[in-house]
């Protein structure tokens, strides 16, 4: 099943170089460790946000999926390649 990411989270035709990018992810992994780290680990499961696919998530759940989350996106990746023959 495909579905269509929220506006908010499409890709923007801004051009940015894989230096830029692995940047971004560098600062947004750093952000995200020391969140975690600074954060009582009860705190993260009380607070919850609601996900498109999966309803309510805890904070603590939200976190692993990030990782899940990241290899769905490493193999679309594969996918382009391949259909590009790279």
């Amino acid at each position: 099943m495909q579905s269509t990411a929220p506006e908010a989270v499409q890709p923007s035709e801004t051009f940015q170089s894989l230096e830029e990018l692995t940047q971004k992810l560098a600062a947004s992994r750093e952000k995200l460790i020391k969140f975690v780290q600074h954060t009582d680990e009860e705190l993260l499961k009380e607070k919850a946000m609601p996900h498109p696919g999966f309803n309510m998530l805890n904070l603590s759940q939200w976190i692993s999926f990030i990782g899940w989350h990241e290899r769905r996106h490493i193999e679309q990746i594969k996918e382009v390649k391949e259909k590009l023959e790279w």
